[in-house]
């Protein structure tokens, strides 16, 4: 690990105050949302990319259903992980198209509360994905499949940008 925490992370969030129980779940009552709060909630983006390498199978889908809030301050963590993580057998895509799936599902039901700076960050990481599929598996199939879903990713894109 390097000396500086924040070191891997965009420097706008490393002074904005960590999102609150509202951010993650801001209608109330969302049980995935109150799930992610307590996985996620009041964890720094270093301590919340450490536990996501804990097991990045058992918290990816907590990035699908945090409030627009929450996943602009973690978004980070997808950021990084997508850019450092390999795969080397077949059948290690799981996460990776989970998290596309989940990415494409914030920019769907998120409407204007996407910034475009986040709209930027997100546009940039599906191209390098998409740019950097053997990374992620050897196998064609599963390249295929996380390339599908961040190509859902694309096509969010592009509907948030028709309408601004």
């Amino acid at each position: 690990m390097s000396k500086d925490p924040h070191e891997k992370f965009p420097s706008p969030r490393r002074t904005a105050p960590l999102p609150t129980e509202k951010d993650f779940d801001p209608c109330g009552g969302n049980l995935d949302s109150q799930c992610a709060w307590q996985n996620f909630g009041g964890l720094s983006l270093e301590q919340a990319y450490e536990l996501f390498l804990t097991h990045s199978a058992y918290y990816q889908e907590d990035f699908m259903f945090m409030g627009v809030k929450a996943f602009d301050y973690y978004f980070p963590v997808i950021d990084r992980y997508m850019r450092e993580v390999t795969g080397d057998e077949e059948g290690d895509d799981c996460e990776l198209s989970i998290l596309g799936c989940g990415v494409a599902a914030q920019l769907e039901y998120s409407g204007s509360g996407i910034s475009d700076r986040l709209l930027g960050e997100i546009e940039r990481i599906s191209e390098y994905v998409q740019s950097h599929l053997g990374q992620y598996s050897p196998a064609a199939k599963d390249q295929r499949r996380i390339a599908r879903e961040w190509k859902r990713v694309d096509k969010q894109i592009a509907a948030h940008k028709s309408k601004g």
